[in-house]
């Protein structure tokens, strides 16, 4: 929702920028751009739409800013640079099924998580060109590989160069990178991947042995189960959806409840989906800012009609999202972020499901999770536990998986 567009859109700036007359690959990489602007500018002006009827508590919408903001958002959230370069493809059937316009005000309830249909989708929605078996230092650079499937980067330990793979859900209880096939399995969302024994390929292993990393498709660990580190290997079990792994008394952790607002609590592993540990109180209990106390976002007191008397407009009295700010109180949202106003007056959760930075407490939105940054290790980067993995894989066998 951020800039107005000028005479010249920014892919033909981008053009002009790269010099001289445009071969076939710079026009197709034009029109690429051009489709990520159309395409943003539908998805804001859905999304304002909606958000333009949550002003409350006599607040005005501002539209302008809805538009300027969510523009911008947009457009740097998909990377409209790198398709105008020539460097990334755009799928716009897939940004619609990953990128879905607001269709509500927002609420303090948790988002959910997106399907697997959504998530397939936005790892397609950008693709390089580099086709399956090529060289490798991440998935932008990899080329779509059709459908039910979406390409990756694998680099063996998460280090180095990789492969470009063809990523797809487990149909066999296999996981892992199988060579032969340039395949990398993932486990179905109920289970995850155990490393084989000794399927870790040595630190000297060269060619394909190299890349050679297998393993089983588990269930979770139930309530009233063992988890964690089991010992005597390196093996980690981890609970299923919706359970924490606690130490209850005994020398080895069990999956558990997770515990609802007001009981005692260590961590914020231990509290339930939208809920923290306060480090005060050691109590779960909201996070700080999450639920909202005023009006949607773009909102603003302050106009010029009757109820005011018909005084002339002094602005907004709060800052809109994606304003620089010094404090809280400053931001309609009041959540200051890094110096920015977030977008929501009810900002998402390290963990939780994202569309842009905006969304986000922290003011960081990666793969579509919060918080979840560069220091996160990858699917099968080497770790020490699986707090070192990136959202949705445990540590196993020195491994995230």
């Amino acid at each position: 929702m951020r800039m107005r567009f000028a005479a010249h859109s920014l892919a033909a700036l981008f053009a002009l920028a790269l010099g001289g007359a445009c071969s076939s690959n710079d026009s197709d990489a034009e029109v690429q751009a051009q489709s990520v602007e159309s395409f943003c500018e539908e998805y804001v002006s859905a999304s304002c739409s909606t958000l333009s009827e949550c002003c409350t508590q006599g607040t005005k919408f501002d539209s302008f800013e809805c538009r300027r903001v969510g523009l911008a958002s947009c457009l740097q959230m998909i990377g409209v640079e790198q398709v105008a370069a020539g460097q990334l493809r755009f799928d716009r059937d897939a940004a619609a099924a990953c990128l879905v316009p607001a269709s509500s005000c927002p609420s303090s309830a948790t988002p959910k998580p997106p399907s697997h249909e959504q998530d397939l989708a936005c790892r397609n929605m950008l693709t390089g060109h580099a086709p399956l078996g090529s060289g490798c230092t991440s998935d932008s650079d990899c080329a779509a590989v059709g459908e039910g499937a979406y390409p990756s980067c694998f680099r063996p330990g998460g280090v180095g160069d990789g492969v470009c793979a063809k990523t797809v859900v487990s149909t066999d209880g296999s996981c892992g990178f199988f060579v032969d096939d340039l395949e990398l399995r993932a486990c179905p969302e109920d289970r995850y991947c155990k490393a084989q024994p000794n399927s870790t390929p040595d630190e000297g292993a060269q060619g394909k042995a190299r890349f050679d990393v297998r393993g089983s498709c588990q269930p979770f660990a139930k309530v009233g189960q063992p988890c964690g580190m089991v010992e005597g290997s390196d093996e980690i079990v981890p609970c299923e959806k919706g359970l924490a792994c606690q130490y209850t008394g005994a020398e080895q952790p069990v999956c558990a409840q997770l515990k609802s607002k007001g009981q005692p609590c260590t961590s914020h592993s231990e509290c339930a989906d939208g809920l923290v540990c306060n480090a005060q109180t050691f109590l779960c209990d909201d996070p700080q800012g999450g639920v909202p106390t005023g009006p949607g976002p773009f909102c603003y007191f302050g106009g010029n009609d009757s109820t005011d008397g018909g005084a002339e407009d002094s602005g907004p009295s709060c800052l809109s999202g994606g304003a620089s700010c010094e404090m809280g109180d400053d931001c309609c949202s009041g959540s200051c972020v890094g110096g920015v106003c977030q977008g929501s007056a009810e900002c998402v959760e390290d963990g939780q499901f994202c569309t842009m930075n905006l969304d986000c407490c922290s003011g960081t939105c990666t793969d579509n999770i919060c918080g979840q940054g560069s220091s996160c290790v990858p699917q099968y980067g080497q770790c020490a536990t699986t707090d070192d993995c990136c959202n949705g894989y445990v540590c196993d066998a020195g491994m995230c998986l």
